[in-house]
């Protein structure tokens, strides 16, 4: 296991496990953590030899969003400029997941709040153990959601769920969020037992493929044209791919296919 400051990475074959890890304040967030955790993705979405990546929390919880304390007290109220070149970083960091070449896995036990919760929706997956919390507090405190909330929520749960999440800070428990949409698995003995089982099996797929419908997905397909363009550019180039006729040849073969990602 490698450390990066409070960021914890480990690898498992072709899945990497990152770790938030400030435990005594629920893997709140501090911006040293979110730089760290920015720079790790990044460098691990340029590893072609790891397939899935899965985010979770040290010990009891996921993240309970930004650490207040880090922000000092009694400091000198922030200016625009400050608070706008404070909040490209955190886009940085949802850049580093959503465009990112493959698929993320969140693994939230305990508390997923604010910033944490826009953490966990903006991956591709979000699997929750039966003590999972989801909520924020960004209307209480006079803040707009940060960290793509305003756009993940919605899609996850609809409208007006997301409006009650956001605009009256009410928190959600894991069966609920299971039967909104927010968690897309809740697994009985823990998140990390399904999100683990979930990103090997991601692993284990076309890279390539896996990697584009990611991508397409998430630049929007709003007509059925869209669909039509993305299957004409993207699938034909796709067919001439050697993972194409390694998938072709296991289906033939039954066997599992062994792909290389070209």
């Amino acid at each position: 296991m490698t450390s990066q400051g409070i960021i914890k990475t480990e690898r498992h074959g072709g899945v990497a496990i990152v770790t938030l890890s400030n435990p005594e304040k629920r893997n709140a967030f501090t911006p040293d953590m979110r730089r760290s955790l920015t720079g790790t993705l990044t460098e691990l979405n340029r590893t072609v030899e790891v397939r899935a990546v899965v985010l979770t929390g040290e010990e009891k919880h996921f993240c309970a969003g930004a650490d207040v304390s880090a922000m000092g007290a009694g400091a000198a109220p922030r200016t625009t400029v400050q608070i706008r070149e404070n909040t490209k970083e955190v886009n940085h960091l949802l850049q580093a997941i959503v465009t990112a070449p493959k698929p993320y896995v969140a693994s939230v036990d305990g508390d997923a709040f604010g910033a944490g919760m826009s953490l966990a929706i903006a991956c591709d997956f979000l699997v929750a153990g039966p003590g999972a919390r989801f909520g924020t507090a960004f209307a209480k405190i006079g803040l707009l959601p940060d960290l793509g909330m305003l756009h993940y929520l919605p899609l996850r749960v609809g409208m007006t769920a997301a409006k009650r999440m956001m605009m009256l800070c009410e928190p959600v428990l894991a069966e609920r969020a299971f039967a909104l949409g927010l968690a897309d698995e809740l697994n009985s003995e823990s998140a990390m037992v399904g999100a683990r089982a979930l990103a090997e099996k991601l692993a284990d797929g076309s890279p390539l493929a896996i990697g584009y419908i990611k991508s397409v997905l998430a630049d929007g397909i709003s007509t059925w044209q869209d669909a039509m363009r993305a299957e004409l550019d993207i699938g034909s180039a796709l067919a001439g791919t050697e993972d194409f006729k390694e998938g072709i040849a296991a289906l033939r073969e039954k066997r599992p296919p062994v792909y290389q990602g070209r």
